[in-house]
């Protein structure tokens, strides 16, 4: 899996633990707000440099996303669904072909165990929606801070 398709999938996990912290009612709102938002972006042409920034989009909203389930009490409607328009787009933004979205988009029915979750020890999906954040900013900062490696390595 390219980064290209790593940033949407990411991202569309990162919104299903965050909607754990809503209402069932809203999640499923968010869910097909999420779902409808980014199958009409990924269906339009728009050109290759759109794709690369939506996919920067997904890398940077990722934190920003799990950062909202951290909120003191549960996260609140508006904010959730504002969230959802927002992956919805990015989403639909990095991904231009219909079978990539079909590698994304189903990582979003984690929001079902996540409300479930939630109720009882919703400390887990803090601490897993923490380190899909790290492993975001890893992947993101990674190419551009590492050597490229080349053939002649330390081996010469």
């Amino acid at each position: 899996m390219t980064t290209a398709l790593l940033a949407p999938a990411l991202l569309c996990a990162a919104l299903a633990l965050t909607l754990g912290f809503t209402t069932s009612r809203t999640a499923i709102i968010a869910i097909a707000l999420t779902l409808t938002t980014a199958v009409l972006l990924s269906a339009s042409s728009l050109p290759q440099e759109w794709r690369n920034l939506g996919t920067l989009a997904c890398w940077i909203a990722v934190p920003v996303t799990i950062a909202t389930m951290h909120w003191p009490r549960r996260v609140p409607n508006a904010l959730a669904l504002m969230l959802a328009a927002a992956v919805g787009i990015c989403v639909g933004i990095a991904t231009p072909r219909m079978s990539d979205l079909a590698l994304s988009l189903p990582l979003l029915l984690l929001a079902a165990p996540a409300v479930l979750v939630a109720r009882r020890a919703g400390i887990v999906l803090k601490v897993a929606g923490s380190w899909l954040a790290a492993v975001a900013i890893l992947a993101a900062v990674l190419p551009l801070v590492a050597p490229p490696v080349t053939a002649s390595d330390h081996r010469d």
